[in-house]
């Protein structure tokens, strides 16, 4: 019913026709508040009226209906409240002697409101409850009016105590007739959380449930696959599936055997076979995705194993089986009941990994009859521990009357054969990886001296003929012909070229031999140069420069770093002819060979170790040259405070020092000693040492008292961190007594960081 329809027209008025609003009625409160300052019963107005008057505004949306009493403006009902509530108070206020009584008759009617508050938004769109509450608000509303008529009409004669008594009764009227409105408010908001709780809670403690044990369910399988102690079995697929050139074992897809194997409807075994090399692995991991795009079925698994006889995990039955059933669990929504059996029966017994008590080939059975279909792929049989019997497993497992499709492959022994005598197979000869061969030739054709056509070709032809069908073979072959340094070497290793894993493994350990001979022969001179026998270090160097000239050829990158290492043996043996001669030789060669040799770290140490050369020869201007040139060129490329762009910084400063540049020299030996700091740390030698070199140069130009706080400082990090007894320490330490004794000393000591 429309709030104008439940007043009485005799006691009507018209509502104001500006809308008044809550800011207006506070003003109003504030004023009363200030007018009758002198009683405490009627101080903060506001805050004894809360509950009025956020009862007014929070439930105004109630009775929108209300605004149809006041001509069609759209009043928020809320301001009408603060109109007819603005004309109490004024009204009140104007009676000294009765105000407080009658904002204790609003109070009383915000405590009935006060329960109100706790209604949640959730609820006040159901009907029910809209109407009752749309009722207790007109109650309000009506209440209200009737009090500010009442107040206004009556005036003065109000101040009569037996007119306010009747006032007061019929308000006292108007509070219990809002009091069993707002039971039944509280009534019906009780039945609208009811339907809230059925509605909306409900289905939230319900989705909440089975997201509990669904973490339940998380947690077992965490525990379980624990338990199972799987290999990675989906590791060395993506690894052996990486192996496969693009366009390769296309073929299989399309073979009558391998058609019939996985679309027949009875359990079957392929046997896919060939000689070591054949490609039989990466052949495997190819059937296990074909598998997986034609057969997408629900209740169909697909498992897959690489034998490893390297590996001890990856050779046994017991893996195998642990490997099958975790991968049939991972793709189970709901774990198998064996397995949870299985795994609570062993837990019982304190049995943390799966073992032969539990049965697992039983357990294994007992998973497979709960599938569709089962496709499972089991590579490199004849690398297990015990193949007869492995394979025995795999056929009673497939005779078991599940739909189970099993493919193996291995090479072809004699006790494979017999045992899968019966079985369909393919075997990869050489007539049916040729095409492959060919593929995987011609994507890696790139990486070879040369581009000629004809080579090209007659590479791919020969590989081709040499491989009998062996990928294997073919990928080594191609790996030794890149790293021919010159076509003629290609030609040379193509004329060579072995027929056969046996005749190129035999001319691989020749090749190895020589190989790890050099590389012994190299770090032993590195260590005889480092414990001082230089001269043992010059000839186990010549040693290995003999054997890579031979073997690889003069021009060989090998070769080019022992020749490398030989100049800079020279130079320590003060032989800086033939130092300079190795040097130059092999920067010729690195920059023919390297790609952008300007900027290849290789040519920047060669440049860098030749102007050593140079500067201990006295070629100073050469030396200066090569340095900068080092220096600038370490610098775009390593960075400016990279250790080795910092030690050519102090090589460029000794060489100003020998000519007598001391500015620049201090200036360089500066940089290299703040970048050192920065990048290496106050305490490390190369700091340490370039500390030494900053305080030579200070004291050469005169700053001797800075000299000396330099070199006590290094003394006291090499003492620290090399110990008292390292040659850097002792010759710091004479440094430090030679100043000490004299501000003028004549002999000036060379601190070289070559």
């Amino acid at each position: 019913m429309l709030y104008r329809q439940r007043i009485v027209k005799s006691e009507q008025t018209p509502v104001v026709a500006d809308s008044v609003s809550l800011g207006d009625l506070l003003t109003t409160l504030l004023e009363a508040d200030k007018r009758h300052s002198s009683t405490s019963r009627t101080r903060k107005l506001g805050d004894r009226l809360a509950p009025l008057l956020g009862f007014l505004d929070r439930y105004a949306g109630s009775i929108d209906s209300i605004v149809q009493g006041v001509g069609g403006n759209g009043i928020n009902p809320a301001c009408v409240a603060w109109g007819i509530l603005k004309g109490v108070i004024e009204a009140a206020s104007a009676m000294t002697r009765y105000f407080p009584k009658v904002i204790e008759l609003l109070e009383r009617l915000g405590a009935i409101l006060s329960l109100c508050h706790q209604y949640d938004q959730m609820i006040t769109n159901e009907p029910r409850f809209k109407l009752a509450l749309s009722t207790v608000y007109q109650d309000v509303l009506t209440l209200l009016q009737k009090a500010d008529q009442a107040l206004k009409r009556r005036g003065i004669t109000v101040l009569f105590r037996s007119l306010w008594t009747t006032f007061e009764s019929e308000f006292d009227g108007g509070l219990q007739k809002l009091a069993l409105h707002t039971s039944v408010l509280d009534a019906e908001t009780t039945l609208a959380h009811r339907k809230y709780v059925r509605t909306t809670l409900d289905p939230a403690v319900a989705h909440a449930e089975r997201s509990s044990v669904a973490i339940m369910d998380q947690s077992q399988r965490r525990t379980i696959m624990t338990w199972l102690d799987a290999v990675d079995a989906a590791s060395d697929l993506v690894q052996h599936s990486r192996r496969r050139t693009t366009g390769t074992g296309l073929w299989l897809a399309q073979d009558s055997n391998f058609i019939q194997w996985h679309t027949s409807k009875k359990p079957s075994i392929l046997w896919l076979h060939g000689v070591p090399g054949a490609g039989k692995t990466v052949l495997c991991s190819t059937a296990v995705n074909t598998i997986r795009e034609l057969h997408a079925e629900p209740q169909t698994a697909i498992a897959f194993f690489f034998f490893d006889r390297l590996d001890q995990k990856k050779r046994t039955e017991s893996s195998l089986v642990a490997s099958i059933i975790a991968q049939i669990c991972a793709q189970s929504q709901v774990l198998p009941e064996p397995v949870t059996v299985a795994f609570k029966k062993a837990a019982l017994y304190g049995r943390h990994r799966l073992c032969p008590a539990d049965l697992p080939i039983s357990l294994l059975k007992a998973v497979t009859d709960g599938l569709g279909s089962l496709y499972l792929a089991v590579d490199g049989v004849d690398e297990c521990e015990d193949s007869a019997g492995i394979i025995g497993t795999l056929q009673d497992l497939v005779g078991g009357g599940s739909n189970v499709h099993i493919l193996i492959s291995s090479r072809r022994t004699p006790t494979i054969q017999k045992k899968l005598s019966t079985a369909l197979s393919i075997d990869l000869d050489a007539a049916r990886t040729e095409q492959d061969i060919k593929i995987y030739l011609a994507t890696v054709k790139g990486c070879l001296p040369t581009t000629d056509p004809e080579w090209l070709d007659l590479i791919t032809r020969r590989v081709t003929e040499r491989s009998h069908g062996m990928f294997l073979f073919a990928h080594l072959i191609m790996q030794s012909l890149s790293r021919s340094s010159s076509p003629a070497e290609l030609k040379g290793q193509l004329e060579e070229l072995p027929s056969g894993l046996t005749a190129f493994y035999n001319k691989y350990l020749e090749e190895l031999s020589l190989v790890e001979l050099v590389w012994i022969s190299n770090s032993l001179a590195i260590l005889y140069d480092q414990q001082g026998e230089t001269v043992k270090s010059l000839e186990t160097q010549q040693r290995a420069l003999s054997i890579q000239t031979a073997e690889l050829g003069p021009d060989h990158l090998e070769t080019i770093n022992t020749i490398n290492e030989l100049g800079r043996i020279y130079r320590h043996l003060g032989d800086y002819d033939n130092a300079a001669k190795m040097h130059h030789m092999a920067l010729s060669v690195l920059e023919k060979r390297l790609p952008e040799p300007e900027e290849h770290l290789e040519v920047i140490w060669t440049i860098a170790t030749l102007a050593r050369t140079y500067r201990k020869q006295g070629r100073f201007s050469e030396a200066l040259k090569l340095f900068e040139r080092a220096h600038k060129t370490r610098a775009k490329v390593l960075g400016p405070n990279h250790p080795h762009t910092l030690w050519i910084l102090g090589d460029i400063g000794a060489t100003y020092q020998d000519v007598g540049l001391f500015k620049d020299a201090e200036d360089s030996y500066r940089r290299a000693l703040e970048g050192r700091q920065a990048v290496l740390g106050q305490n490390h030698p190369d700091t340490l040492w370039s500390i030494n070199n900053y305080g030579i140069i200070l004291e050469r130009i005169g700053r001797r008292d800075e000299a000396l706080d330099l070199q006590k400082q290094a003394l006291s990090g090499q003492s620290e961190v090399l110990g008292h007894e390292h040659k850097h320490t002792l010759w710091t330490l004479e440094v430090v007594r030679r100043l000490e004794r004299t501000n003028q000393g004549n002999v000036m000591i060379d601190c070289d960081d070559g």
